[in-house]
């Protein structure tokens, strides 16, 4: 059975197993949504991996219940895969297994018995005697509504007969991507009648026809104009179209509907002057609309750019007006909360963010959406009597000026030089290092295989480590020792290594700003030269912010010397470029445990001649989050200042945040009336630091409520408990509520957790917010 067949007209139930061998896995989120659907009408569904199969697959639970086993591509121990087979072959339990069809389970002997006693569900390969099953899915599962009659159209059949013959849509995704374009651009939206005459001739005027029902979508919130701008945009690009070029289209578009509501934006737009224009004081439904449209645009920039930008070679139609389709919908919910709630909830941080990175781009001419900040700020740029308190925390965000990360900006751009110093403090030989066992021990075994030449990537986050062990790496390959142990540390190589460094290990940052240049205009000459050492190591770092970096030194420098060893430091290697994934092998870094950390963190100190103070540790090991780095820096810090106490310790790695942070929360949990400037954001704090502050205590509240201990490094060694304090708080207010102390506490978590804010304003609203829910919760006891 194909997967359109059976998506078509799902069973009710399965009396034998179910093998779905997919071939791109286009519809494969389709066809699990669908087997969950069939298992809640008789049980529970149960995810099991493929080493569960042979024993969540036999009979006797206690409930009903559906095995689903989702076997990703890869290798399978033969043992296995006979064990999959005989549970599929021999079992009393409703059972799916979805694997990929080149799986090595489908070329073991036992399949074709086995597949007898299985329902198996294939995913199609477009032919004449599956295209009708096809287009009937497409059609009515992935079309417009005004498309629903092409099936009943024979010069639409006809069309894809045609196509179907010539061979040149082979297989599923190519043959979506062509039906959307023939529907986008051929089929009339009124009718729903194809015709091959529908393309605009001169993709260029078909700009003129996009502002039009844009404009009547914004300001009339008319989902029917939604249809009519997809069909403008497919005959705009004809040809083909990213994401980027429709989130700038759509930016230019949006710069022209802000001229055209000029008068609704007083003395703003395009220098005419004019009144309000409704009664409210405030601004009309369509500049209301416009603001709106612009803030959701921006905020949906960096995910509609995304598609087509690294994973296709040719942009991908169906993928970028599906992300258009989407941003027009989520317009659409939110444009009925614009004159009351927040419309803009959940979009914040992104907006943040684009604004930021548009403002420390500083391109010149401006990038699209730099304009249309610049417009958005002007036409905001006085208040408005009336006006939601919404676009009060807009035009807070569009006037915020961000030095700090402007700093940071600098700051990153000054690390990206592609040779930087070894920090100080690092291990000189495997032995040294603490932790990371199993990544240590495959590393030796790899030196100790000398010929071995795969590149190697190392990951794991910021700080872990990576760097120090690529060094050891890479030190080993060179050392002049050929004993058990390598690198030895006394050889001349090694000497060398440690001391000013040596012209045969190269390192360099392909997130650098003049990374590419380096490696074509430096590192192709050096390593054109004889080298002295048995291998030549290169570590790389941030292989993920150049993949054009790393394909050519893995294309072109292994090419050119044989000894020639590729080291890769990056936080996760699902962020490389595929064919940097593909030929390499991986070791994956975690943070150190607390005995390890502990272990480190003495070190340090011993180095220095410090006594180690425990409830000092402590508090490193806390606020070091078990990185190396942050261990060894955290160190350097209380040694730096000499911090004798607690209390100095705790200042000098900036915990002492704490005592303004728990009177906040007992405030929150007074019984008493409580004016609204105590609520406000703290003097001195930023609102990502406040927010993140208070959140981080709705935790340990609970953990001390339940065990007594803290976890939070800040929260350590305080005098008098004061999280004991306000866990008995909570309880108390949970109690005059009638509620259980977890209800009460899970409300507040909810609460906080989801808390999103980037001005004051927004933050005191988070506040007065969390004194309702106590508020309202006592009230119900009444």
């Amino acid at each position: 059975m194909l997967d359109v067949e059976f998506l078509l007209n799902p069973p009710i139930n399965l009396s034998r197993p179910l093998v779905y061998r997919y071939r791109s896995g286009l519809l494969r989120g389709r066809f699990k949504k669908a087997l969950r659907a069939i298992a809640e009408r008789t049980g529970e569904l149960v995810p099991c991996t493929p080493a569960e199969l042979p024993y969540l697959s036999v009979g006797g639970g206690l409930f009903p219940s559906f095995v689903q086993c989702d076997w990703p591509a890869g290798r399978a121990k033969p043992s296995e895969l006979d064990d999959a087979l005989a549970a599929l072959a021999d079992q009393d339990r409703a059972l799916a297994v979805l694997i990929p069809e080149s799986h090595g389970l489908f070329k073991r002997a036992s399949w074709p018995s086995a597949s007898r006693a299985c329902l198996v569900v294939e995913e199609p390969i477009v032919s004449s005697a599956s295209l009708d099953s096809i287009l009937s899915y497409l059609v009515r599962h992935d079309a417009p509504v005004f498309a629903e009659g092409l099936l009943g159209q024979r010069p639409f059949r006809d069309y894809f007969e045609r196509l179907v013959a010539d061979g040149n849509c082979p297989d599923l995704p190519s043959f979506r991507q062509e039906l959307d374009r023939v529907v986008l651009l051929h089929v009339d939206p009124t009718t729903g009648a194809y015709s091959n005459e529908g393309t605009v001739a001169d993709p260029r005027g078909a700009r003129n026809e996009l502002l039009r029902p844009l404009r009547s979508f914004v300001r009339q919130n008319d989902p029917g104009a939604l249809s009519d701008l997809l069909h403008g945009l497919a005959a705009r690009f004809p040809s083909g179209r990213s994401g980027h070029e429709l989130a700038d289209e759509l930016g230019r578009l949006t710069q022209n509907l802000f001229a055209m509501a000029g008068s609704a934006f007083p003395g703003r737009a395009r220098g005419t002057e004019g009144p309000p224009q409704n009664g409210s004081g405030y601004r009309d439904q369509v500049a209301t609309g416009v603001v709106l449209w612009a803030a959701i645009l921006l905020a949906w920039t960096p995910r509609l750019s995304e598609v087509g930008s690294a994973t296709a070679k040719k942009p991908v139609a169906d993928a970028s007006f599906v992300e258009v389709d989407q941003l027009c919908r989520d317009f659409i919910r939110r444009f009925t909360r614009a004159n009351a709630a927040d419309p803009v909830s959940g979009l914040w941080s992104p907006l943040e963010q684009v604004i930021k990175i548009v403002r420390l781009e500083g391109e010149e001419p401006q990038t699209v959406q730099g304009v249309l900040v610049s417009v958005l700020a002007r036409v905001l740029a006085d208040t408005t009597p009336g006006e939601p308190r919404w676009i009060s925390r807009l035009r807070l965000l569009l006037a915020d000026e961000p030095e700090v990360d402007a700093a940071e900006h600098r700051k990153r751009s000054e690390r990206t030089d592609p040779e930087q110093p070894a920090p100080e403090k690092r291990p000189t030989c495997f032995a040294g290092v603490i932790g990371h066992k199993v990544a240590v021990d495959g590393l030796r075994r790899r030196l100790r295989q000398v010929e071995n030449g795969t590149p190697i990537i190392l990951c794991g986050p910021e700080g872990v480590g990576k760097r120090t062990l690529g060094r050891l790496y890479a030190k080993g390959l060179m050392c002049e020792d050929l004993g058990n142990e390598l690198p030895c540390g006394s050889c001349s190589s090694c000497t060398e290594f440690e001391g000013s460094g040596t012209l045969d290990f190269i390192e360099f940052d392909a997130g650098g700003a003049h990374a590419a240049d380096y490696v074509q205009g430096r590192l192709l000459r050096d390593i054109r030269h004889a080298s002295f050492a048995r291998h030549r190591p290169i570590l790389i770092a941030n292989p993920d912010k150049a993949p054009r970096v790393v394909d050519m030194c893995l294309k072109t420098l292994e090419t050119r010397s044989e000894i020639t060893r590729f080291i890769f430091t990056v936080t996760s290697p699902e962020q490389m470029s595929v064919t940097g994934q593909s030929r390499s092998d991986v070791y994956r870094l975690a943070p150190l445990d607390v005995c390890d950390a502990r272990q480190l963190a003495k070190r340090f100190f011993g180095v220095n001649g410090a006594r180690a103070d425990e409830r000092v540790i402590d508090l490193i090991i806390g606020s070091a989050s078990g990185l190396p780095r942050r261990l060894n820096e955290a160190c350097a810090t209380v040694l730096a200042a000499q911090a004798a106490t607690v209390d100095d310790v705790r200042r000098a790695l900036r915990l002492d945040w704490t005592e303004v942070a728990i009177s906040y929360w007992r405030t929150l949990l007074s019984p008493d009336n409580v004016e609204d400037g105590r609520m406000a954001l703290p003097s001195g704090w930023s609102v990502s630091e406040a927010v993140s502050r208070l959140r981080s205590i709705v935790p340990e509240i609970r953990r001390v409520h339940l065990s007594g201990m803290v976890q939070n490094a800040a929260l350590l060694h305080l005098e008098n408990d004061p999280i004991g304090e306000l866990a008995t708080l909570l309880d108390i207010r949970a109690k005059e509520s009638g509620r259980a102390f977890g209800d009460l506490w899970a409300a507040l978590a909810q609460h906080w957790g989801g808390a999103e804010t980037v001005d004051a304003l927004g933050f005191l609203d988070i506040g007065l917010e969390a004194r309702t829910i106590i508020r309202r919760q006592g009230r119900t006891h009444d």
